[in-house]
């Protein structure tokens, strides 16, 4: 009875054992897996923080039928895409400074699209003035 008591113990410690170690393997692969994840964010944050530095955006950062090298500095539409790409992406991240970094970027894109879209504004405004004023002379 007491050996096979004793059996029984040795059984469920490999078992135990067993269970540990894939738990383990585990671990590591999603260790592994967000470890890839957060250099691609952090990719993504530098490669942003560049575009947005730059005076020319890159090549990449072109908006579909953009001509290459054209300014965005007034393209609301781009800067609104931006912001919502970086919400998309803020939504896959785990870690919650990162995630709270990636939706400051996104809420940085939409000021970036009001400050555009009141240029606009004021852009059309003087030229409605301007148009007035020909018009009353």
């Amino acid at each position: 009875m007491q050996v096979r008591r004793i059996l029984d113990r040795m059984a469920d410690d490999t078992v135990l054992r067993a269970q540990t170690r894939r738990r383990i393997s585990s671990s590591w692969e999603s260790i592994a897996t967000s470890q890839t994840w957060l250099a691609r964010s952090q990719d993504a944050i530098a490669k942003t923080r560049d575009h947005l530095l730059s005076r020319t955006p890159p090549a990449s950062f072109d908006p579909p039928g953009a001509m290459p090298g054209k300014s965005l500095i007034n393209d609301v539409q781009h800067w609104r895409s931006r912001a919502e790409e970086m919400r998309v992406v803020a939504e896959d991240i785990r870690d919650p400074e990162i995630r709270g970094t990636a939706l400051r970027i996104a809420d940085d894109y939409d000021r970036l699209a009001q400050r555009a879209e009141d240029r606009t504004n004021k852009s059309r405004e003087k030229k409605a003035d301007s148009h007035l004023a020909l018009a009353i002379k």
